[in-house]
């Protein structure tokens, strides 16, 4: 797997959504995204897996403060981006909320389909 390939995929997907690139938020879930994707079983256990990761990787001490980072990224993609646009893309109803699991889950498995 190319590294550079898989940064360029996964700008590209988090691009379709309003969260802004700068913030710990987006750079959180690219790292967790391009971490599910190297190490595919990584998103069965997110807490034991990712977050610790993340956290190495940012310098965070505590991973539960990467969770919630994670979780205020989802709620301002879920806040700022139209509604429509996220139902298609994740092929869920309007009532439907979305987890950091799912989220990560249904980009990686779109990287993964475009690669067959």
């Amino acid at each position: 797997m190319d590294t550079e390939e898989i940064k360029k995929y996964i700008n590209k997907e988090l691009k379709q959504f309003k969260i802004k690139q700068y913030s710990k938020g987006y750079k959180y879930l690219a790292e967790a995204i391009y971490i599910c994707i190297f190490n595919e079983d990584a998103i069965e256990n997110m807490s034991q897996n990712v977050y610790p990761r993340v956290a190495q990787k940012f310098k965070v001490k505590n991973t539960k403060r990467v969770k919630w980072t994670l979780e205020n990224a989802i709620n301002t993609i879920y806040r700022d981006t139209e509604i429509n646009k996220i139902c298609k893309y994740f092929d869920i109803d309007i009532e439907q909320k979305l987890t950091v699991k799912f989220f990560i889950y249904t980009i990686i498995s779109k990287y993964f389909n475009s690669k067959q």
